[in-house]
């Protein structure tokens, strides 16, 4: 909403500059990986979205374009985001037990910033190109104003086989309560597979044993 920034002429070509220089350091910094498709659509407030994927899996941008306009049933809410926007999971028929995440840009101060859902697949790609196991980011969902991207979500698909270590070293491992001993090897093996993370260059600002699985 720009309708606080109209006085004046000089205060619109501000903006129009801020917003500029948004969108090119937002290309520089974050790209969608090569080879990925893309397709647009109207969503339910006559606004245009585009939707993009990976190749050889077209069928998510119908489940892509029903979560945008809010048409998904069974959503349940994991967190809501302060600077916009919400975490949520949903277990898809044919398709399983996916994460939405929904960004927006809500103030100017974040304009210097890359568009968070691109940034999120730019680093998952990089990520698992370095041999890291992370969960699979099926579609990226963009919307632009003034050439700004000032909403955008990412969908990915869950983990198989596999429990947080919050959950493993508080809860158990499904129904096996690991023994003490067996809790210390497996943070041993936690602090060396950091290390090996650290060493590729990698840092994650929000690491803990509910992001590590």
């Amino acid at each position: 909403d720009l309708s606080r920034f109209r006085s004046s002429s000089l205060e619109r070509d501000l903006v129009a500059m801020e917003f500029g220089l948004r969108a090119a350091i937002a290309k520089r910094w974050a790209r969608v990986p090569s080879g990925w498709l893309w397709r647009k659509f109207r969503d339910n407030r006559g606004k245009t979205v585009t939707i993009y994927y990976p190749p050889g899996h077209a069928e998510w941008t119908d489940t892509a374009r029903r979560y945008w306009n809010g048409e998904l049933q069974g959503m349940t809410l994991i967190k809501g985001h302060a600077w916009g926007g919400a975490t949520e999971s949903n277990d898809i028929p044919g398709l399983g037990k996916c994460f939405f995440k929904r960004f927006s840009i809500r103030s100017l101060r974040f304009l210097h910033k890359p568009p968070r859902a691109r940034h999120t697949v730019t680093h998952q790609n990089r990520v698992s190109n370095l041999g890291f196991d992370v969960p699979e980011v099926m579609c990226l969902m963009e919307r632009r104003q003034m050439g700004v991207v000032v909403e955008s979500a990412v969908i990915t698909v869950e983990l198989k086989d596999c429990h947080s270590i919050n959950a493993i070293l508080n809860l158990g491992d499904g129904n096996v309560v690991r023994s003490l001993d067996e809790k210390r090897q497996l943070l041993k093996k936690l602090g060396r597979e950091i290390g090996r993370w650290h060493a590729s260059g990698l840092f994650h600002g929000d690491m803990h044993c509910g992001n590590i699985f």
